[in-house]
Order: C-alpha cells, then structure tokens, then sequence
C-alpha cells in the first residue's frame, strides 16, 4: 500500500509537470521523434525500459508466489526485445492478483516517464534532458497508446480480461460476433449459439467492434502519418495494411464460404455479403461441438493437455482434469482462472510476458 501511494503521487506529480509544459513537450514533437538524434536516443533508452517493464511484471509474480522460470531475449522483426514468462500468473484465483501482475509493466513505465518528467522540466538542455525526454515519451506514450490500451492484446487488455473475470476475451468475442453474422446476417440454419452469459454476451457486443475499430484508425493514423513524410513509403504501408486487414481476411472467408457444406443453402448470399461488408469473418460450424468454447464434445478436459518439462502435468493439464473431472464448469467464481477458461474459452490465451514492438504482456 504505501508502495503505491508512493507511485500514484510520483505520477500525479509527472502529470501536473507535464501540463504546466505542455506547448513546449508538444511542439513539434513527431519531429523530433523521428529525427535523428531522437531515433538514436530512442534506440539506447527503449531496451533499458523494457527490461525494467518486464522485471516489474516478474517481481509482481513472484510477489503472489508465481514461478517465473525464464526471462531473456527475443528477436521481434529483427529487434531484440525483452521478455519475461510470467504465465504462471494466469493460475492465480484472485482476480486482482492476476491484473496486477498484468499491471506491474504499465506501472514502471509510468513511473518511470513522471520522475523523466521531474527531471526534464530541471535540466538544462544537453544530454540528461534529452534522454530524460525520451524516457518520458516512451514510458506515458507508447502505454497510454498502445501498451495499457485494453483494445490492443497488451498489458491492458490482459488487467481488463482479468477485472471483468472474462477468460479469452478477443477470442470469444470473435467467436460470438461469428456467431451473430452467420445466425442472422447469413441465415446460416441449426447453428448452436455459445454458453456465454448474458453479462458476457454484452461485454463481447462492445468489445470487438472497439477493438477491430481502434486497430483499424490506429494503423490508418500511421499510415497517413507517414504519407505525408515519405509519400511512396506511406502508400506502401497503406497497402499492407489494407492487404492484411481487409483483403486476406475476405478471401480466407469467401474459401471457407465455397468449401464448406455448412453455407450449402446460402453460399451466393454469404460470398456476396462478404465482399460488400469487407470485414465479415464467416466462422465454421461443426456439429461435434460443444457450445463451451467450441471443444470437441466430450474433449474439454483434453484443450489444456499437455506436459510441462520433466514429465508433470502443467497447470493446464490439471485445470482440464478439474473441469472433466466435474470439479467446475467455470460458472463458480472460486474456481481458478484456468478452470474458467478451459470450461468457457476452450484454450486459456498464452500469458508469457513477451515484449511486442510496443511491449506485450504475458
């Protein structure tokens, strides 16, 4: 407690600084980023605060008692970046033990990015107050946009699955937004809806299209950005971005559309809808089943399976056998996490803490 009250004051007082300059940190601040001098000293400030993010998330595990049996370094578009496997968080029953592990990232860099503030706005200008800047931008700016955002699969996404107790939420929200388009947009017959609640069913209703629409403008907003910097590279990335987001997933659905026996009644429609709705992602349908997450009948136990290093089941496998074995269904909230989300999900989202180009959390 006294740890965080410390941490909110340091931010607060970040925050008050950081408005009291704000004309002079904004003006021409894309500029100076992406400048030379600010793309060297972004270069040497970024590993250093990732690897502190990443160890915040491990102390904060091993805090609650979590093992964390490995940490190093990956390569990610061929930069090296952090990571720490905090995964055995997810086996926590506490909620709010498990959002805080997600959290401790997001804390560092903040904390770090409001005493950057304290010391940029009392340096002179020179080298301590340009990596005092750059350490400020990199700590409230890439969290705020993307890290601790909870529409993007980073830390925060994983504290708002974790606060809301909704295992797997992009995946099952996907899954119920397919169910939606097939049932009702599609016609597709006999379809067996899923056995989420209706708090759930909600949460999914608002979360997906959120999501899907704060990547979509994120990436637009860059690709703009660039386009009016370096206008052939600019046009490049659109393209990619439009490939990626629009064009691969029409295809990929027009084919499961044309092979599978499940749009038979409704394939012209469905092909049609599809092209005119750019984004609409016809989801398969098996008969076999369950309507908890879309195991196999029969199968749930086996989604988790699986062995961790010398033979032990790991804390899936037993998560599986709590729910074949009749232990919890998911629907008791003393159930752990795991259990949760073999019974809802199908298969619990992986939780290692692996650093993205804007960090990601495990």
């Amino acid at each position: 407690p006294v740890g965080g009250v410390l941490w909110l004051l340091l931010v607060v007082a970040g925050a008050v600084t950081a408005g009291q300059h704000w004309d002079e940190l904004t003006g021409n601040l894309l500029d100076r980023l992406l400048g030379t001098q600010g793309l060297l000293a972004m270069a040497l400030c970024y590993p250093v605060l990732k690897i502190l993010h990443e160890l915040g998330h491990g102390w904060m595990a091993k805090r609650f008692g979590c093992e964390v049996r490995e940490m190093g370094v990956m390569l990610l578009v061929m930069i090296p970046v952090p990571y720490v496997d905090a995964s055995a968080s997810a086996a926590l029953r506490n909620k709010w033990q498990r959002a805080a592990v997600a959290f401790a990232g997001i804390a560092v860099e903040l904390g770090l990015a409001a005493a950057a503030t304290l010391v940029w706005a009392a340096a002179e200008p020179g080298l301590l107050r340009a990596v005092a800047f750059n350490v400020m931008v990199i700590g409230s700016l890439s969290t705020l946009v993307v890290n601790g955002n909870p529409l993007l699969r980073f830390d925060g996404y994983y504290v708002l699955s974790d606060v809301l107790e909704v295992p797997n939420l992009a995946q099952r929200g996907s899954q119920f937004w397919g169910y939606v388009l097939n049932r009702f947009v599609l016609g597709v017959p006999n379809l067996r809806p899923s056995s989420a609640t209706m708090r759930e069913r909600f949460i999914f209703a608002l979360y997906t299209p959120a999501a899907l629409a704060y990547r979509l403008s994120v990436s637009a907003g860059i690709a703009l950005y660039v386009a009016t910097h370096y206008f052939i590279l600019g046009v490049a990335l659109a393209v990619v971005m439009l490939a990626t987001t629009v064009a691969w997933p029409v295809l990929r659905t027009i084919g499961r559309i044309v092979a599978s026996p499940l749009y038979a009644r409704c394939r012209a429609r469905a092909t049609g809808l599809t092209f005119a709705g750019g984004r609409v992602r016809a989801v398969r349908h098996r008969s076999r089943r369950a309507s908890a997450g879309g195991c196999p009948a029969g199968r749930v136990g086996l989604s988790l399976g699986g062995r961790a290093a010398g033979g032990r089941a790991g804390a899936g496998g037993r998560a599986a056998r709590e729910v074949r074995d009749g232990v919890g269904d998911g629907s008791d909230r003393r159930c752990s996490y795991r259990v949760r989300a073999v019974a809802a999900g199908g298969r619990l989202e992986p939780r290692a803490a692996a650093a993205s180009a804007h960090d990601g959390h495990g």
